[in-house]
């Protein structure tokens, strides 16, 4: 529900933060080679410091950092990281000016 009301403008951060993310997580450990809870843990923390260096030290977009972690490493199928990148790529789609209305509407 946070993540849904974030999405809408409660937390700002920047596309930036998805652009950086996506490209340490490739260099994760996987679960097989760390554990699920360290893996969770581990991803927990770098979202949370790279999503509040991002967007200026709101608490708010950093603790974002726990829940999108948690949620990528409780799915079933796929690595906790591909889930990541695939949602920030998402959401970085979704916030470009031309999609969130925040450009001036052109005659």
């Amino acid at each position: 529900d946070s993540l849904i009301s974030s999405r809408t403008g409660s937390v700002k951060t920047s596309r930036r933060a998805a652009y950086i993310t996506q490209g340490w997580l490739t260099d994760l450990p996987t679960k097989a080679q760390i554990g699920s809870e360290a893996l969770r843990d581990l991803l927990a923390v770098n979202l949370h410091h790279q999503l509040k260096r991002q967007s200026k030290g709101n608490d708010d977009a950093a603790s974002l950092g726990m829940q999108l972690a948690s949620l990528a490493c409780s799915l079933p199928h796929g690595s906790p990281a591909d889930h990541i990148r695939d949602v920030l790529a998402v959401a970085e789609f979704l916030a470009r000016e031309s999609r969130s209305g925040s450009m001036k509407e052109q005659s």
